[in-house]
């Protein structure tokens, strides 16, 4: 039963960092800009911004924050709508 508990937890989290990552790269794609372009604004490597937007890596609130700002977008209005965050 705990490893059903751990396995659920850790499915939601990957979840969530799929969903964090698809918004990413939404909003990139939004602004018309590659990942190379990102990486280069945010001084973010290609690569991790690859990993982020498909919820491979998990992303700190460092480079959150960078890439928003970036992005041109507030934190707190990057997770408004997001599935994981309004259900229970």
């Amino acid at each position: 039963m705990k490893l059903d508990k751990e396995r659920k937890k850790a499915m939601k989290k990957q979840d969530i960092r799929e969903q964090i990552g698809a918004e990413i790269k939404r909003r990139r794609k939004e602004k018309r800009l590659t990942q190379e372009q990102l990486s280069e604004l945010t001084g973010i490597g290609r690569t991790a911004i690859a990993k982020y937007e498909r919820g491979n890596i998990e992303l700190g609130i460092s480079h959150f924050s960078i890439i928003c700002s970036a992005l041109g977008c507030d934190p707190v209005e990057f997770f408004r709508g997001l599935e994981s965050w309004t259900t229970p």
